[in-house]
C-alpha cells in the first residue's frame, strides 16, 4: 500500500498542479542543492516551496520540513562561526 501512495505522490499528483507551481518547486530545488547556477539558499527556498505549495505542488510540502531543519542547522552553524565555538 505504500509504494501506491508513494508512486501517486509522486507521480500522478504533481501533475494536478498548475505549470506555474511546478516551475517554483524547480527554482526552490535549485536554491536546496545551490545548483543551475544559484548559490544555495534555504532560507529563498522554502519561501518558493511555500508559495509553489500554495498553488497545489505536493512535492513542495515535504521539502519544507526538510527546509526548515536546514534553516536551524545553517544558524546553529552561523552561530558556533560568529562566537568561535567549534
Amino acid at each position: 500500500m505504500s509504494k501506491f501512495f508513494v508512486i501517486i505522490s509522486l507521480i500522478i499528483l504533481p501533475c494536478f498542479c498548475s505549470a506555474q507551481a511546478y516551475w517554483l518547486y524547480q527554482e526552490a530545488e535549485e536554491y536546496y542543492y545551490g545548483s543551475g547556477g544559484r548559490s544555495q539558499s534555504y532560507e529563498k527556498a522554502f519561501w518558493l516551496y511555500k508559495k509553489a505549495a500554495s498553488m497545489g505542488n505536493i512535492a513542495s510540502l515535504r521539502k519544507i520540513g526538510e527546509c526548515r531543519s536546514g534553516i536551524q542547522a545553517s544558524y546553529q552553524l552561523a552561530a558556533k562561526k560568529s562566537f568561535g565555538a567549534n
